[in-house]
């Protein structure tokens, strides 16, 4: 049987994870969870007082028509972007993939973009 030169191994990957996952909870899930308690209140001008309205933002935020337009453009836009950027990458790694001469310097040259950190 294979002994263990490390007995305490097992909880090593656990000890070695927890400061990403410390860093997450802090800086994302934290605020997060923040952000959607205080969407629940109203607060003062100057923040001195908050008035619990429970989902009456929300109800006016849905029911604004400013606001479904933004989502409305915003949704289209993405697509938009989403199915132009798709279409050129796929055109352009379809070219590069053909047996011409000199595809390989753009082959380097787009690489050399991902290789060089900025």
């Amino acid at each position: 049987m294979h002994e263990d030169k490390f007995p305490g191994h097992k909880f090593l990957p656990y000890l070695l994870i927890a400061p990403s996952i410390a860093v997450i909870f802090i800086f994302l899930i934290g605020p997060f969870g923040q952000s959607i308690y205080e969407s629940f209140f109203v607060s003062t001008p100057f923040g001195t007082r908050t008035i619990y309205v429970g989902l009456r933002n929300y109800i006016r935020l849905f029911s604004s028509p400013d606001y479904l337009n933004s989502a409305v453009v915003t949704f289209k836009f993405a697509a938009f972007v989403i199915i132009i950027g798709l279409s050129i990458s796929l055109a352009i790694a379809q070219l590069l993939n053909q047996k011409i001469r000199g595809v390989g310097f753009y082959q380097v040259a787009l690489i050399w973009t991902y290789a060089i950190s900025p």
